[in-house]
């Protein structure tokens, strides 16, 4: 489960995208055979799918398909709309590829989970559209 005290903004993407510190032991292991990734925290996983430097659909897949033992998906949506406000505020190369990848990811999770997440949860879809909403007026 997610660290409680753990405050879900975009500058915590920036040690969570570049290295070395998006490697650090404490947020992501690797094993040794093919160097994949066998262990991360939530918002690291959430950088790994959206990296600007390259795109793992099996993880992308595996991440919507397993993330509800162990995040809530409100956390989940939090993560990704930070994430496209930290994509956002990189006015370069890196922050187009993120934000393209951002959208990407919840594409997938709205087009393959949308009865799983969004239908049984109206707090979710209240929330969705909040922080959607908030973002686009932040932007405008």
């Amino acid at each position: 489960m997610m660290n409680p005290r753990l405050t879900i903004e975009p500058a915590m993407y920036d040690a969570l995208t570049f290295k070395p510190t998006c490697d650090d032991r404490s947020v992501v292991r690797y094993s040794a055979v093919g160097g994949t990734i066998t262990a991360a925290t939530p918002p690291r996983l959430v950088a790994e799918i959206t990296s600007p430097s390259f795109v793992d659909y099996d993880l992308l897949s595996d991440f919507f398909l397993t993330f509800r033992s162990f995040l809530p998906t409100s956390h989940v949506l939090a993560m990704l709309i930070a994430r496209l406000r930290w994509a956002l505020a990189k006015d370069d190369e890196i922050g187009m590829v993120v934000r393209v990848r951002t959208f990407v990811a919840m594409r997938h999770w709205i087009l393959n989970y949308f009865l799983d997440d969004f239908v049984v949860d109206y707090e979710l879809r209240l929330l969705f559209c909040e922080l959607l909403n908030d973002f686009v007026d932040e932007i405008m």
